[in-house]
């Protein structure tokens, strides 16, 4: 503090007016003063950096000195202009994230300037008591910028000049004249529809500012994914957004990966630096987590009273985190983009969520929703029910609420650039915007250029899937419903053919290896090398640099605390309130099948070699007798899978014969019915509230088992409890040849859904008896070994307790169960 060079640089504020004020821009953005903003703000539209003073100045910081405005602009080395904070209340608990730049040097150059303040003050009022006296207050500023001079008479109110006046010279050069004030003219309502989406390049929607907002409908293979990534890179290295500044939502896990690693395959390469991982990537599901996290912390009164976020599952997560955005308007405003991905998905809960989100971000933030509504799938769940928003409704929304910003549309198919890629252009036109001559004319042609596979899937051999998946590549096997893709999975389970079941959408599950690593941890407490350690003891062939990548995965909960040495308290604690990385919810090895097995649905936005589509998919959409808007949807989904060849399969009369109930959350079950429905047959399994959860750490003998013996794929029987020994009808979790060895138990839930199915078969109302639920259920199977964490009490026997929290293996199970009649 011994130099004498000031810490004030002085560079003129004068600029000089070209034309008016009214007409002058560029003399209008110079404007930087708060009270003079907000007159401008009424008539005029703000510049970026002046939406951002006036964001940052119209309300006073809560946690600041009073009097004190801690925000202002500066312009940088670069030359460019920010809005910056600085404050220098050091005691404030969120001063290190308000002000990271902090300088302890400013606190001396601050109590330098607070010795000069009384002369300053002093000399400041008495120049404003002047200009008081002179031009009158600040109303009269008002009025000056809003072109009512009380000195001047209006026109009317007197024929000519009073005898005192003289009226001013029209081309007197140094008479100021008031200016004419603009007849408002009226707004005129922009209607937005698809039709006026504009065709454009990838660049055009990269490139945007990131303040601008961007709205894009592009088609399968269009590149979104690659155009989402770019933009982020261009973001932060050509216009100085900052990583921790953007987030990015999508509806998967595997979508959130994927992100990610083409991020950290970028910075590999050095087109970005590694700042990329403070970008927040995260499913609507952990962002209504995290979020809801935050606030029970810092705005406990923003939540219902006795929340827990414990109980509350993902849906009810979201609802309450779009209950807190409609009351607090600036929960996000620190963020200088928004993207979000896939949006023709968001109905119900997660589209009001969005709009919630969109509609009260600051105008310098900017969003970018890109989606494909001619594969708006689920729509169906708004069926019916007017309180629950549909895709449609929600774009309509986005019309009406943002009309002003960019609408793009992506057409070149990079997926698909044959013949059959070719044909699946006017397909999608008709979708959009055809009649249903068009629609079925269209899916006729389609329907002639596809093959049937050589060989039915009921014998589908490990033999046959070696002709699709030889030379290392994929394949998909996609249904139309969940039932038929767990009926085609027990067929390959039973002919020993590896591969993948995408099941129905469900609150996402921990990996094992959590639950093996810290179930026989004895400290209180790990560091990275001991962590590492016992993840190689245990799996050896995932090597180290695995080992290392779940270590990062698991501090990550910790916002961002780093330490040498975490208690596993906080870590576990970590995992029920901020699991964002992908990894987390990775079992095993993290090894992947060829084979994928999905219904449509689940494999949107998915790509695959080589695709089986069920027959009956796209020959529907051929006849007009049986088509509709919504399975041509479906239908378009299918055909655009494949990169290289696409089948269709012929299932059985019998076998698609599949009854689907509807549940009081929107979700559906699958059922078939035997004996001219006179019983159930087969009942859809694998939901993830099917299963009692506890049951599994009934004892640390059978937590030993599950982690050391039991594996995916392995054969289960679920067997009825005798009656009368749970309050509802519950099933034992059994192995398939030892019937004697209980796994754990079904839930309350799995019961009422499967009454709903028995009613939905034999068309009655009354509640099911027990004797007619069915005895024993085969043909189901183990799907996953996963990690089950608990703060809440009681502890179950077999868990392992770090402070109060614990910790234990459970497993998911899966499969179209089946029912022998002679098991009644």
């Amino acid at each position: 503090m011994e130099s004498n060079i000031s810490t004030v640089a002085f560079r003129s504020n004068l600029y000089p007016v070209e034309k008016s004020f009214y007409e002058d821009s560029t003399f209008r953005s110079k404007i930087h003063d708060p009270f003079s903003l907000e007159i401008l703000k009424k008539q005029y539209a703000l510049t970026s950096l002046q939406k951002k003073e006036y964001e940052c100045a119209s309300v006073h910081c809560a946690y600041a000195a009073k009097n004190d405005y801690p925000w202002g602009t500066i312009r940088d080395h670069r030359g460019h202009e920010q809005v910056v904070c600085r404050c220098l209340n050091t005691k404030c608990s969120h001063f290190h994230s308000c002000r990271p730049d902090f300088d302890p040097s400013e606190l001396a150059i601050h109590e330098e300037n607070k010795r000069a303040q009384p002369a300053i003050f002093e000399f400041e009022e008495a120049a404003r008591k002047k200009r008081v006296a002179e031009d009158g207050d600040a109303g009269a500023a008002t009025k000056l910028f809003a072109g009512d001079n009380p000195e001047q008479k209006h026109a009317g109110e007197s024929g000519s000049p009073t005898p005192t006046e003289k009226k001013p010279d029209q081309d007197d050069p140094f008479v100021v004249r008031k200016p004419v004030q603009p007849v408002p003219r009226p707004v005129e309502v922009k209607k937005i529809d698809f039709s006026s989406f504009k065709e454009t390049t990838q660049d055009e929607i990269i490139e945007a500012e990131p303040a601008e907002r961007s709205i894009v409908n592009a088609g399968p293979g269009t590149g979104k994914t690659w155009t989402l990534i770019e933009k982020i890179i261009h973001m932060i290295n050509e216009e100085q957004a900052k990583a921790e500044n953007i987030l990015v939502l999508c509806f998967s896990r595997s979508a959130v990966e994927v992100v990610r690693n083409r991020l950290s395959d970028a910075a590999e390469t050095g087109r970005i630096g590694y700042e990329w991982q403070d970008v927040d990537v995260l499913t609507f599901d952990s962002f209504s987590t995290y979020m809801l996290a935050w606030v029970q912390d810092n705005h406990n009164d923003l939540l219902p009273r006795h929340f827990l976020l414990e109980e509350y599952d993902y849906d009810q997560r979201i609802k309450t985190a779009t209950s807190v955005f409609k009351k607090k308007k600036d929960m996000l405003a620190d963020y200088e983009h928004i993207i979000v991905d896939e949006v023709q998905d968001l109905v119900g809960s997660r589209a009001e969520l969005v709009l919630a989100m969109l509609k009260g971000i600051p105008d310098t933030c900017g969003f970018t929703i890109l989606g494909d509504s001619c594969q708006a799938l689920y729509d169906y769940m708004a069926e019916g029910d007017p309180a629950i928003m549909s895709s449609e409704e929600f774009y309509q929304d986005i019309f009406k609420s943002f009309p002003s910003a960019n609408y793009y549309a992506l057409t070149e198919n990079h997926r698909q650039g044959d013949t059959f890629g070719q044909l699946t252009v006017p397909y999608r036109k008709a979708i959009l915007t055809g009649s249903t001559q068009n629609r079925v004319s269209a899916a006729s042609d389609l329907l002639a250029h596809i093959p049937r596979m050589p060989v039915k899937l009921t014998k589908f051999s490990r033999s046959d899937a070696l002709r699709y998946i030889g030379q290392g590549e994929s394949l998909g096997i996609l249904t139309r419903t969940n039932g038929q893709a767990l009926q085609i999975s027990a067929w390959l389970q039973n002919a020993d053919v590896p591969h993948a079941l995408h099941r129905a959408l469900g609150s996402p599950t921990l990996g094992d290896w959590i639950s093996r690593i810290f179930c026989n941890y004895e400290n209180e407490s790990v560091d990275e090398t001991s962590f590492v350690a016992k993840h190689l003891a245990l799996f050896p062939e995932a090597g180290y640099e695995m080992a290392r990548l779940r270590w990062i995965a698991l501090v990550s909960t910790q916002r961002g605390e780093s330490r040498n040495r975490y208690e596993v308290a906080d870590l576990l604690k970590g995992l029920l309130r901020n699991t964002r990385e992908p990894m987390l919810y990775e079992s095993g090895t993290g090894s992947r099948h060829s084979i994928t097995v999905s219904n449509i649905h689940r494999a949107k936005g998915k790509e695959f070699d080589s695709v089986i589509v069920i027959d009956d998919v796209i020959e529907a959409m051929a006849d007009p007798d049986t088509e509709d808007l919504l399975e041509h949807k479906v239908c378009y989904v299918a055909l655009t899978r494949p990169k290289k060849k696409i089948e269709r399969a012929e299932i059985s009369k019998k076998d698609k014969q599949i009854y689907i109930t509807r549940n009081d959350d929107q979700s559906k079950r699958c059922a078939k019915a035997g004996g001219f429905k006179r019983y159930i047959s087969h009942f859809e399994v694998g939901s993830d509230t099917d299963l009692d959860l506890r049951s599994f750490a009934a004892e640390n003998k059978l937590q030993q088992y599950i982690r050391q013996n039991v594996h995916p794929g392995m054969r289960l029987k679920l067997l009825k409890c005798p009656e009368g020994t749970k309050p509802y009808v519950g099933y034992r979790i059994v192995l398939e040849d030892n019937e004697k060895f209980v796994l754990g138990y079904t839930s309350k839930s799995f019961a009422r859904e499967l009454e709903k199915a028995i009613q939905h078969i034999k068309n009655m109302n009354c509640s099911v008896y027990y004797e007619v639920y069915p005895r024993v259920f085969c043909d189901v199977y183990v799907h996953n070994i996963i990690t089950c964490v608990s703060g809440m009490p009681p502890v179950p026997a077999g868990a392992k307790t770090f402070g109060d929290v614990s910790i234990w293996s459970g497993i998911t199970i899966t499969g179209f169960a089946a029912v022998d009649k002679d098991t009644y």
